[in-house]
């Protein structure tokens, strides 16, 4: 059985890199969360590809294109799970001429007055008296 040639460490260390960067990105505090993992193993062997690449040699481009779609859909997973922001600000009643911020049309809010309100519900009729016929049928 042959040996695996020892290596150098630069392989994990690019790999551990890689991870923290992915963790960044996604803003996701533990590196070993599996799908960190996940994108950075991606990554790292996409990045592997590149070198073969770069080194003359021949890569198998289908391959390449089902690791780019995997990358794709997991990147796409990662952004779907990021918490939205929603920012609410309450604002008063206002009257006069404004500019909008964002088309620059001017608008006219004039005083208005607030409706009253419905008249209450009348409270509900008594039940009427049994019909004669139906008592004497």
């Amino acid at each position: 059985m042959a040996k695996a040639p020892k290596s150098d460490g630069r392989y994990g260390e690019r790999l551990l890199a890689q991870r923290k960067a992915v963790a960044a990105e996604f803003d996701i505090a533990d590196i070993s969360d599996w799908r960190v993992r996940r994108l950075a193993l991606l990554q790292a062997q996409h990045a592997a590809a590149e070198d073969m690449i770069a080194d003359g040699r021949a890569v198998d481009i289908n391959g390449l294109l089902s690791l780019d779609k995997a990358i794709e859909d997991l990147r796409a997973t990662l952004k779907a799970s990021e918490g939205i922001e929603i920012d609410l600000q309450i604002l008063k009643r206002v009257v006069g001429v404004f500019k909008c911020c964002k088309c620059g049309e001017r608008n006219e809010i004039l005083d208005c007055v607030k409706p009253e309100p419905p008249p209450a519900l009348p409270a509900p009729a008594a039940q009427p008296p049994a019909c004669r016929r139906a008592r004497q049928g």
